[in-house]
């Protein structure tokens, strides 16, 4: 970022986060991600089933500030579920061999224009990689984007586009990874 000054730095933090207003399931982990720099605040909800890990990603009402939330304390690291909206976008990760895989083809998630976003994952213990299609309103593919999260101190952004996409993605990988060495553990 500091060699390309037209793409601007993002803030990011999460953190667990308890709902209230909503009927309690038992299995499910919320997760509350926070894109200060571009003002993104979304609720990620993971479940573990046998071999997968089912995701949902759903964004809040316009009118419910939850700005700053893991600033807060723990105690108050709360979600109204009633102010998150009913529309998420779903992926469910398999476990295969050594990764857990996963797309959303062929419905995708919704975009704000009215097209979609189809993307198929990978999570590994290094990192993720991940291929994000987005298409118009009208069924025609955009563009393309290949994304690949690894764990390093920093990660250069090549376009404002790519940067966007890689933190929804890089979001997921602590609470897979940590869903998956559970697993592993009650084996």
């Amino acid at each position: 970022m500091a060699n390309n000054p037209s793409v601007p730095p993002i803030t990011l933090s999460s953190c667990n986060v308890e709902l209230t207003n909503a009927n309690p399931v038992t299995g499910i982990e919320n997760i509350y991600l926070e894109q200060k720099s571009i003002s993104r605040f979304r609720l990620y909800s993971f479940s573990q089933e046998n071999s997968a890990v089912n995701l949902s990603i759903r964004a809040f009402d316009p009118n419910y500030s939850v700005t700053g939330l893991c600033t807060r304390p723990e105690s108050e690291q709360t979600i109204d579920f009633s102010k998150v909206l009913p529309t998420s976008c779903n992926l469910q990760l398999l476990w295969e061999a050594s990764d857990y895989i996963g797309n959303n083809s062929p419905n995708g998630c919704p975009t704000s224009f009215g097209g979609k976003v189809i993307s198929s994952v990978t999570v590994s213990q290094n990192g993720i990689d991940s291929l994000d299609k987005i298409f118009a309103a009208n069924g025609n593919l955009l563009f393309a984007t290949p994304i690949e999260c690894r764990r390093v101190d920093s990660i250069p952004e090549p376009s404002f586009t790519l940067g966007m996409l890689v933190i929804g993605v890089w979001g997921t990988n602590k609470t897979i990874l940590r869903k998956h060495k559970q697993k592993s553990t009650v084996k």
